[in-house]
């Protein structure tokens, strides 16, 4: 910038001349000439090239990151000399992108736009929401696997790069379902069953019928109805008939 200041001074200074100069040979005055003003205005255009060539300078001292984010290591020191290639700054984008594995199997139900839900066991207590981004259109062949790409909702920036999540993928909605905890339900020569608490607290076995699933809920379509008191724990235990004395969870 000081060097911009001392161009533009003789710039400045050099037009004054160029100026007198001038007006001096309209008027015939001495002592200049013809020559003494083709000089004064070629000194006017070297000055001011030399105003351009350091802003030109200090234009270039400055350093634009082709991302927006975070600088998240310094490589240098102000005053530093610096060879070309070297890197000044690290910056991660602000933008983070999480990748996660599809098995081949549900990859054809994962879309573009589709909610996800994500907790970190780095961020005990936190559920972050994100939006598939894009699936990769071709997968892994050693572990027939695709990749699904995620962008979160709202920026957080307690979730960083190289962090492990737990995902949830919403591949599906289906509004006034009869959900029950995935512990209630248990697999009898193949048929998924539950049980209830019926008249006199006696326990009854239901053969169920089930549909959608998260990480803990199952969807049942057919055996039970909304109201009933369902039993989830210890149901590995339970006859019909037995008498429970229900206790709400």
């Amino acid at each position: 910038e000081s060097q911009i200041a001392g161009a533009r001074s003789q710039a400045d200074g050099a037009r004054a001349t160029a100026d007198q100069a001038a007006s001096a040979y309209k008027l015939r005055a001495n002592p200049y000439t013809e020559d003494d003003l083709k000089t004064a205005r070629v000194a006017v255009a070297q000055a001011e090239a030399a105003v351009r060539l350091a802003q030109a300078n200090l234009a270039e001292t400055y350093i634009y990151a082709p991302i927006d984010g975070v600088i998240t290591a310094r490589n240098t020191s102000i005053g530093s000399l610096l060879n070309p290639g070297q890197p000044v700054v690290t910056v991660i984008s602000s933008a983070i992108e999480i990748t996660i594995p599809v098995e081949e199997a549900k990859v054809g139900s994962v879309k573009e736009g589709q909610s996800v839900t994500m907790t970190s066991p780095a961020l005990p207590g936190v559920s972050l929401e994100g939006k598939i981004n894009a699936v990769t259109p071709s997968g892994d062949t050693r572990n027939r696997s695709f990749t699904a790409r995620v962008r979160l909702v709202k920026p957080d920036t307690r979730l960083r790069p190289g962090m492990f999540v737990n995902t949830s993928i919403a591949t599906e909605e289906r509004a006034n379902a009869i959900v029950v905890n995935r512990e209630s339900i248990i697999l009898t020569n193949g048929k998924s069953q539950l049980f209830v608490v019926g008249a006199g607290n006696k326990v009854e076995s239901r053969a169920v019928k089930v549909g959608l699933s998260t990480g803990t809920l199952v969807e049942v379509l057919e055996g039970v109805s909304a109201g009933d008191k369902v039993i989830v724990t210890g149901v590995e235990d339970l006859r019909d008939g037995q008498v429970v004395t229900p206790v709400s969870k």
